[in-house]
């Protein structure tokens, strides 16, 4: 299943229930691949690990698709669609450039566009309603890099404690990894900040090639069952694959707190380096 581009040539309310139905497509697909590996478990598979895939699949189970960002230049009225591209967002930026560009999209016409020097980031905190108090959840989206030196560092924030009408990196928790082109050796990082320290970490290595000029499509969950467990998928050829390690912390922080925040995370690490990425098609799900 997939779904077409709008290109102004049919009914923009159907197509945008069209990207929905994909949306639901999708996260069937990863609850038929979850129901899959606990009834026939690879060989190799430990106890442990196929005791959080149950843990996730009862979570998985309950979550419903709170928007999806299209990056839309325009106010979009659907109950399922962030409304305002960039207003409905909270965003600490030193990038240079950046905004909403028709030259590269998922969905037409439009895609976020960052384009970064060495050191800089861009930082977001979505204050839609309903994502400000999310605990547990999922951040799907897609990235793009155009550069074969290119090593961003693109991730989700996790229960960032900010109050919305800003953005702050002293009470969060950040899960990222290096995307781009100049190796194929990854490292995701899971990290925990408090009052602007890093407390804690957890990095897991895996192995994959990100060309220039592609899209891939990435779902990060967090979920809480006496710990807080993180993973991270990337989509092949329409099914949800892990990779990296499931990162757990024993002593999860901010369970209970009225505000839990998400949103996402990019970081352009190489010294006098400058280098672009694009966004699109960002959805939020929730309990």
């Amino acid at each position: 299943m997939s779904y077409p581009a709008y290109d102004g040539r049919i009914d923009f309310h159907k197509w945008l229930d069209r990207r929905i139905d994909y949306a639901y497509h999708m996260q069937n697909r990863l609850l038929e691949q979850l129901e899959k590996q606990l009834e026939e478990p690879p060989k190799q598979a430990c106890e442990r690990e196929l005791k959080i895939t149950e843990s996730q699949l009862r979570f998985e189970k309950h979550l419903k698709l709170y928007g999806i960002e299209l990056w839309f230049p325009k106010r979009v009225k659907h109950e399922k669609i962030i409304p305002e591209a960039l207003s409905d967002w909270d965003i600490d930026t030193d990038s240079g450039n950046w905004g909403l560009s028709e030259g590269r999209y998922v969905s037409s016409p439009s895609a976020l566009y960052v384009y970064c020097d060495g050191g800089q980031h861009w930082y977001s905190l979505c204050k839609y309603t309903g994502t400000t108090n999310l605990p547990q959840g999922k951040i799907i989206t897609y990235f793009l890099h155009i550069n074969s030196e290119a090593d961003w560092k693109v991730g989700v924030f996790i229960r960032n404690q900010q109050d919305v009408g800003a953005v702050s990196t002293s009470n969060t928790y950040i899960a990222y990894f290096n995307f781009g082109a100049k190796t194929t050796d990854r490292t995701l990082h899971v990290e925990l900040y408090e009052n602007g320290s890093k407390t804690w970490e957890q990095t897991s290595s895996f192995t994959y090639t990100f060309d220039a000029f592609t899209w891939y499509h990435f779902q990060f969950v967090w979920w809480e069952e006496y710990l807080l467990f993180i993973r991270l998928y990337i989509e092949e050829a329409g099914e949800w694959k892990q990779y990296g390690a499931t990162h757990q912390h024993t002593s999860p922080k901010w369970s209970d707190s009225a505000v839990n925040r998400c949103g996402l995370y990019i970081f352009q690490p190489i010294a006098n380096y400058i280098t672009c990425i694009w966004v699109d098609d960002t959805e939020i799900w929730g309990p």
